[in-house]
């Protein structure tokens, strides 16, 4: 029974691991087949490799060490300087099969690998320079690009073409080849001993008090509200008649049909008519009323 499982390692990588009864789980499928071709999957100065069974990995380059050990995105600083009038004393170290992508001087075609190493020691600013065969325009030819930033670097045995990077004279021999001298991230460190500082939250006193005052005025408000509401449904409630009078004006009172129709004897008397028939009427206290 073939066992899978699909997870999200910690490159950032989809993958899905298959195995077969008892053995280890594998790689059998990824959403990225060369996490390594992500720019800045490592820091500065740094060179990224892919291994399927352990995923993406970083390391300094020969001559550099980390900056922060908790952290690779800081990348990692050279042991040495590079004085810009002391060319003679400096060396290149060749990286077979690794890249760093971008930030070149300039693109030199048919040029020689001592006529690129005479050009970037020329140069104060240059790390190194790529040396490889490459297709231009549709012409085949050797190209030499110095480099002036070592940013998004690789290592893998499909690149084509090699890094020679600058290096002193004197400890070239102490370096080790690219990929030899690989850092692990120390998790332990506390977070209060990173190198970063993160802003803190700073509460003002006469913020506070004004985010209170606005509340408190706030329901206030919706009371006073909700009061008036109840207030109008009140007094709505109990403006009806009240014994024939209207509380408005308690001098009107209201007939009801039946008032009116003993009053006029069944509308038996017209006096006039206008916009509507207008009767003679005996109110109960013996008045004389035109009803209309």
């Amino acid at each position: 029974m073939i066992q899978r499982m699909l997870k999200l390692d910690f490159d950032g990588n989809l993958r899905l691991y298959s195995r077969k009864g008892r053995e280890n789980w594998v790689v059998s499928w990824q959403a990225f087949s060369r996490p390594c071709r992500i720019h800045g999957s490592c820091g500065p100065k740094s060179a990224c490799s892919y291994v399927p069974n352990l995923g993406r990995q970083c390391s300094c380059i020969p001559g550099y060490k980390m900056m922060n050990p908790t952290d690779w995105t800081f990348g990692c600083e050279p042991k040495f300087d590079l004085p810009c009038n002391q060319a003679d004393e400096f060396a290149f170290l060749k990286l077979s099969h690794v890249e760093f992508y971008g930030y070149d001087f300039g693109l030199y075609p048919n040029y020689t690998i001592k006529m690129c190493e005479d050009l970037c020691l020329s140069m104060c600013d240059c790390k190194g320079f790529q040396f490889k065969h490459f297709e231009v325009h549709r012409s085949d030819g050797i190209y030499c690009y110095p480099k002036a930033q070592l940013l998004n670097g690789r290592g893998s045995d499909n690149l084509e073409g090699d890094m020679y990077l600058k290096l002193p004279k004197v400890s070239l021999s102490s370096f080790n080849k690219a990929g030899d001298q690989d850092y692990k991230l120390d998790c332990s460190t506390k977070f209060e001993e990173l190198g970063r500082e993160y802003p803190k939250s700073h509460e003002s006193e006469s913020l506070k008090l004004a985010l209170w005052s606005a509340g408190a005025i706030g329901i206030v408000e919706i009371l006073s509200i909700f009061f008036v509401l109840w207030l109008l449904i009140r007094t709505r409630q109990h403006s009806g008649p009240v014994q024939g009078y209207f509380l408005a004006t308690s001098s009107i009172r209201r007939f009801t049909y039946a008032e009116l129709k003993k009053a006029t004897k069944s509308f038996t008397e017209e006096i006039g008519r206008g916009i509507g028939v207008v009767y003679k009427g005996k109110l109960s206290d013996g008045r004389i009323a035109a009803i209309k």
